[in-house]
């Protein structure tokens, strides 16, 4: 029996690597159970670790601003086929700060731009950009300021985590203002310079425009193309190819919940092991909204056995049918 490990990152607890990692030791704690492992992500961070993983690559570290402006080691990938994957969160993320610095009136994605200068400056043939996981809500302005017209003739694809427009209800300030720090004044001011910016208005209203804090309409403005990043990656990985060889493929996050369903990647490795016939298990470390999903503990100390244990428990389960 071939079984495939494809879980995406428990954010703040296990990256993509290490939860396939876990998956894997206990599916093969049964004998006659082959393992592969092939974590997957959604251009949120994690995504150029996925990427390596499956494809291989040059890691590259350039100095770059994080979101409030001093100086920060931040790696990119370069691809063996010549493209540079770079994580907007590699400079910019969350992570970045303490949760007292939280505050997207003040931060700039200017990093970002000095992550992709880096990697044009190593001659990289074009630009694969995950925009999720970031700090910022300034519709790329620092990003545009540092990157000028350096993207001129460079084939840019974006990896969008989300497929949300740049305004309204369901835009970039309202919807993940508050997550990164931003009250009620502060969500109506952001929304506000968002619209301001000129430069956007033609596309506000693509899917995915309002991924990273307005990242995604702000490399669209720049010529970049906005693709759904988890169908993109497991593109990138012949996830298909892949899951089609297995009886097994167990996937799941930190947090399953509607929104896994809806263009997360284990929603879309859902749907894809459905299209091919392949059985695939859900899990998530809470599981919400009704998902039919393995629940773990929940306790994130624990989360490696869990996923140890779910894996021997389904691998298991599954080859008794063999």
């Amino acid at each position: 029996m071939i079984a495939l490990a494809s879980p995406a990152s428990l954010k703040g607890v296990l990256t993509s690597l290490e939860a396939a990692a876990s998956l894997a030791a206990g599916l093969r704690r049964v004998d006659g159970v082959e393992v592969e492992e092939a974590p997957v992500a959604d251009g949120g961070e994690g995504t150029a670790m996925v990427l390596a993983r499956s494809l291989g690559g040059e890691w590259y570290e350039a100095v770059v601003s994080d979101p409030l402006g001093r100086p920060v080691r931040a790696a990119w990938l370069l691809l063996p086929d010549g493209t540079a994957v770079v994580e907007c969160a590699a400079a910019v993320g969350l992570p970045r700060l303490r949760s007292s610095e939280l505050d997207p009136l003040r931060t700039s994605s200017r990093g970002v731009g000095e992550l992709i200068l880096d990697a044009l400056a190593h001659r990289a043939d074009s630009l694969l950009v995950g925009v999720g996981g970031v700090a910022t809500v300034d519709g790329g302005a620092g990003l545009r300021e540092a990157i000028g017209d350096a993207l001129t003739n460079t084939t840019l694809r974006v990896a969008c985590d989300v497929r949300n427009p740049l305004l309204g209800e369901r835009g970039a300030a309202r919807v993940f203002g508050p997550q990164k720090g931003a009250d009620a004044d502060a969500v109506t001011e952001l929304e506000a310079r968002l619209e301001s910016l000129e430069e956007l208005a033609p596309f506000r209203d693509l899917p995915g425009a309002g991924a990273g804090g307005g990242l995604g309409a702000a490399f669209a403005a720049l010529g970049g193309e906005l693709l759904p990043g988890a169908e993109l990656v497991l593109d990138r990985i012949a996830f298909d190819e892949r899951a089609a060889r297995a009886e097994l493929v167990i996937t799941g996050e930190g947090t399953v919940d509607a929104t896994t369903l809806e263009g997360k990647a284990p929603g879309a490795v859902v749907v894809r092991c459905r299209r091919l016939g392949v059985r695939c298990e859900l899990f998530g470390g809470l599981v919400r909204d009704g998902v039919p999903a393995h629940a773990l503990s929940g306790v994130p100390e624990r989360a490696r056995d869990d996923l140890e244990q779910l894996g021997q428990r389904l691998a298991e389960l599954v080859s008794d049918t063999f």
